[in-house]
């Protein structure tokens, strides 16, 4: 599916919004049937385009700090770092770059201010990250 295509009249939804589908839709991803699993893989690229549009932009969206935060926050109530680390390997190859640039952004934004408890919390909350498929070549 084009970049392109995934936009047309259509708004983009809301960071919490868009979270929540995100992991529902990589929840179905180890499906049996054939149309359930192509739907799946539609849209796992479909809202992580959106989460990517969220924290770096469009020519059509601008980027908020607001929208990372929300993405933020709400990735780490659903552990939305662990699941984009657990099930890379089920992504397409243009899925596995954009989680790549989605997780280091979210890891990586800007660091908490003094008081600022709102940005604190988020980095406090983000548990540690379990890798279970490890390959070690010698």
């Amino acid at each position: 599916m084009p970049f392109g295509d995934l936009f047309k009249n259509k708004k983009l939804r809301t960071p919490p919004e868009v979270v929540q589908k995100f992991v529902s839709a990589v929840g179905k991803l180890h499906s049996t049937e054939a149309k359930e699993l192509a739907k799946a893989n539609e849209d796992v690229v479909k809202y992580m385009v959106q989460l990517k549009s969220h924290l770096f932009g469009t020519d059509e969206y601008e980027t908020s700090e607001e929208n990372a935060v929300a993405i933020a926050s709400s990735g780490c109530q659903m552990d939305l770092l662990a699941i984009l680390v657990n099930e890379l390997e089920s992504f397409e190859f243009e899925t596995r770059k954009d989680a790549a640039q989605v997780s280091v952004q979210t890891i990586s934004g800007p660091p908490p201010k003094r008081g600022d408890l709102r940005l604190q919390r988020i980095y406090d909350c983000t548990p540690p990250l379990r890798v279970t498929n490890t390959i070690f070549l010698s």
